[in-house]
């Protein structure tokens, strides 16, 4: 899997989830089938951009989704 962090963060109440993935749509679509998660559970899709200097990584997309 193309995942750069697989890790699911939520707010107090539980009702945002989080998860980041590489910014490629493959890498994106696997993380979301993996969290079983469809078009209607989410809120945003951010692209962080990478840092080509110091520390390098690529760019990734930060998901925030509606948890069930």
């Amino acid at each position: 899997m193309a995942t750069i962090a697989l890790k699911t963060l939520s707010n107090t109440a539980g009702l945002v989830g989080e998860f980041i993935t590489e910014a490629r749509l493959d890498a994106l679509n696997a993380a979301l089938e993996a969290r079983g998660l469809d078009a209607s559970r989410i809120i945003s899709i951010f692209e962080v951009p990478g840092q080509p200097v110091a520390n390098a990584h690529p760019a990734r997309y930060r998901v925030l989704y509606r948890q069930r």
